[in-house]
């Protein structure tokens, strides 16, 4: 054979080596590139599986704690509308009585020295609470005062009042419940 020749043939077995390289590199890139695929949607759906348990289980949670079911199985606790005579609760309460229809910030100075500004404002939050007092606008008044008002007795707010002051009680009942007027 002629040198010539068996460098041709030499040269064609290098592009023939050098394919079958590419196309084996192609296919193995492939591959890996499939089998990533085939394990990424095994995690997800590993991950769709949880999600769907995890969805059920809230779903159940909520359902088995429900604000209406809960409130269901909370016993009923009645709360007494006075506080303890003496408290200073009470002492709100009063200063709330005799002058219905006032502010915080009035009780807080008709109260200076007797009580401490921030347990006047804890009281008159405690005593909405029980419901002993209610708000209306930005005046307290006490909740015998609206439960009357709304039954058809004296308006409680300046503004209704053909005098212009304050609203006035609706009787003397009330003062000698709590210690004067």
């Amino acid at each position: 054979m002629d040198r010539s020749k068996v460098e041709a043939k030499l040269a064609e077995i290098s592009v023939f080596i050098e394919e079958a390289e590419k196309a084996a590199y192609a296919r193995g890139f492939q591959d890996a590139l499939d089998k990533v695929a085939a394990e990424q949607q095994g995690v997800i759906d590993k991950l769709m599986a949880l999600t769907r348990q995890i969805n059920e289980a809230i779903r159940s949670h909520n359902e088995a704690n429900s604000a209406e079911l809960i409130l269901s199985r909370t016993p009923k606790v009645e709360t007494k509308q006075e506080p303890r005579e003496g408290s200073d609760q009470a002492r709100v309460l009063v200063d709330i009585k005799g002058h219905p229809g006032t502010r915080g910030f009035e009780i807080v100075k008709r109260l200076e020295g007797q009580v401490h500004e921030r347990t006047i404002r804890t009281s008159i939050h405690r005593l909405k609470m029980r419901k002993a007092i209610s708000k209306q606008g930005d005046k307290w008044f006490p909740a015998t005062m609206i439960s009357e008002s709304s039954r058809g007795g004296q308006t409680l707010d300046a503004s209704s009042n053909p005098s212009g002051g304050m609203a006035e009680r609706p009787n003397a009942a009330d003062s000698k419940s709590v210690g004067g007027p």
